[in-house]
């Protein structure tokens, strides 16, 4: 059994810096360890959790930005050591409630993205708006906002290779493009219609969106449907293929092909797509089963292509790897966070000393991840 051992520093917990080890009698899993240096409970005090986290390394930075449920934007430098003193701190914080001087109700922000070549930082909310950030003087500010969409903006793409902008809105997704005076600009807007005799709901609601070979992006919604888009002609998906029953909660592409969903059916499935067959063959899944009320909520994978961190609906997060020369997704560990908040995002930090950053219903928690090359020999396992 390999020993992977993981380090915690939780930041942001209102009342515990814990971390509970699941019990999972019926699977084999290596032992993780964790130790609490500290938190601060007072950065999203009131403000109901941390609900979108992304790596600021597009735009030149080495830090992380966080979006909240009232939101407030905060960057947060990365570098972690060894010493409690240089556990990531704030270094920035900002409130879109206002631009060009109208005051907006504050709203959760949902998703984050960046533009490295236009050093911007994209959030979309549930105000119906994508808020565009630029950097002024070591603070970021508002300076557009996007739409409105015709719902709240679950996720946001920024794709460099066309230098545009997609974001989505109940069933729609909005196209932007950068204008002559160096603002976007809608270029289209493309809908999913509902398709019950594919298997699909009334409803067709897009949640997430993920970059795919290009030119093409991948999206996923309310229906357990995967619709896959040319970027350069919108319009209509050029396929659109049932994958989950019971919704698509996030899509994680890796550069060796394959695609990763992650449903509400509590399942997580790997899929490779043939672009010239136009087809989707499942490759391996892996299957909670915890509860009937847990589903998975996020994925994000790791440094390589061949594992990926997963979080749930109840605060577990279980990391998967895929072995090589196998059709199944293995567990390698699967722990909780204290309080068993629901996981809203994770980002993984692979400069330097890796670091895994999860945002939840009770803030923000980081893990110093101590231990990755350990990962190669798991998988010849």
């Amino acid at each position: 059994m390999v020993r992977f051992e993981i380090s915690l520093r939780l930041l942001f917990l209102s009342h515990s810096d814990d971390v509970v080890m699941a019990e999972r009698r019926r699977r084999r899993y290596s032992t993780a360890s964790f130790h609490a240096t500290s938190r601060f409970p007072d950065e999203f005090h009131g403000s109901g959790g941390v609900t979108g986290v992304t790596s600021l390394l597009p735009v030149g930075e080495e830090g992380v930005v966080a979006g909240d449920k009232i939101g407030s934007l905060r960057i947060f430098e990365s570098s972690l050591d060894d010493d409690a003193d240089d556990t990531p701190r704030p270094a920035a914080a900002s409130f879109c409630q206002s631009i060009n001087g109208e005051t907006s109700r504050p709203s959760p922000i949902f998703s984050l993205d960046c533009a490295a070549d236009k050093q911007q930082i994209f959030s979309g909310a549930g105000d119906r708006y994508v808020s565009v950030w630029e950097k002024e003087d070591k603070n970021w500010f508002c300076v557009q906002k996007l739409g409105p969409h015709t719902g709240w903006v679950r996720d946001v793409l920024f794709i460099k290779q066309t230098c545009r902008l997609h974001s989505i809105g109940c069933n729609c997704i909005e196209t932007w493009k950068p204008s002559g005076d160096g603002k976007w600009e809608n270029e289209k807007t493309s809908q999913i219609e509902s398709s019950p005799s594919n298997g699909a709901t009334l409803s067709s609601d897009l949640l997430c969106l993920s970059l795919f070979e290009e030119p093409y992006f991948l999206a996923g919604g309310v229906d357990g449907r995967l619709h896959l888009w040319n970027s350069s002609s919108m319009g209509s998906p050029v396929r659109s293929m049932p994958t989950h029953e019971g919704r698509v909660n996030a899509i994680e592409y890796c550069t060796s092909g394959l695609i990763f969903t992650a449903g509400n059916d509590n399942k997580v499935k790997c899929w490779k797509y043939f672009v010239k067959e136009g087809c989707l063959e499942s490759v391996a899944e892996f299957d909670l089963q915890e509860s009937r009320v847990t589903s998975l909520s996020s994925v994000r994978l790791g440094s390589c292509d061949d594992y990926l961190f997963c979080g749930t609906n109840m605060g577990e997060v279980a990391l998967l790897c895929l072995k090589k020369g196998s059709d199944a997704l293995n567990l390698v560990t699967l722990f909780q966070i204290a309080q068993r908040p629901m996981i809203h995002s994770i980002c993984v930090k692979t400069e330097d000393k890796p670091s895994l950053w999860i945002g939840h219903s009770n803030g923000l928690s980081v893990f110093s991840l101590a231990s990755l090359t350990n990962l190669e020999s798991m998988k010849s396992h």
